[in-house]
């Protein structure tokens, strides 16, 4: 999978070929392919800093309203490979086909149009959701001004982690970047499971480790790809 980055407001995604228009500010823009080749990067799943850095560079003189000026982000590359691993294969990783179905029975399916906050950064968590079909962009806030993406999570994928972690509050927002559908599943019906079933328990709690692990590194080359803007 290719990472774009449009030239305009900065919107950065996953995709085979870019489209006429950006998800970001909606206008018919330039894309710069900022997909990492480079050996230190680990791989064309994560973006090139450097490239991310010029582009925004070559952004500076490029004005855009600030009702579509979008963060930038390295991780907002839309790590479609890189997250569809973790959240897919780690999250279920272990689980039998009956454990599979134990938990996803605990939850129900929701739909939402595009641009829909599903949740806000600082919210209690109170739902774990796997997408079915669709697209969401997790996004921190700085400075209530704006949202640095974080990642975006497609279909098989999963965001919320938060309700399964004390404190139980939401570290991101998550907007839906299309018609989505997501089984949204009751944390407490979850930990309950857990407490009853430990062995289940111990098998979702490691994953939803791993899947924080990722979010983390998607983190870090957001800062990287700030200290070469």
């Amino acid at each position: 999978m290719t990472h774009w980055m449009c030239v305009r407001c900065g919107y950065l995604f996953s995709a085979p070929s870019p489209p006429n228009e950006c998800p970001g500010c909606k206008e018919v823009c330039v894309f710069n392919d900022v997909t990492c080749y480079r050996p230190e990067c680990g791989g064309e799943q994560n973006v090139d800093p450097l490239l991310v850095g010029a582009t925004l560079r070559a952004m500076a003189g490029v004005s855009v309203p600030p009702a579509t000026r979008t963060a930038v982000s390295a991780t907002t590359k839309a790590r479609t490979a890189y997250v569809d691993t973790l959240a897919t294969a780690e999250m279920f990783d272990g689980l039998t086909e009956e454990q599979k179905q134990q938990f996803l029975s605990l939850g129900k399916t929701e739909t939402y149009e595009q641009g829909v906050v599903i949740f806000r950064e600082g919210e209690d968590a109170q739902k774990l959701y796997i997408i079915e079909e669709g697209c969401v962009a997790i996004e921190s806030d700085v400075d209530g001004q704006k949202r640095v993406p974080i990642c975006t999570v497609s279909k098989g994928q999963v965001f919320g982690w938060s309700s399964l972690v004390p404190p139980y509050q939401l570290t991101a927002s998550a907007i839906t970047l299309e018609k989505t559908r997501a089984i949204a599943i009751d944390s407490t019906k979850v930990r309950d499971l857990c407490s009853t079933n430990p062995t289940l328990g111990c098998l979702i709690m490691r994953n939803t480790t791993r899947l924080v692990a990722s979010r983390l590194k998607n983190l870090r080359l957001e800062l990287i790809s700030l200290i070469y803007a």
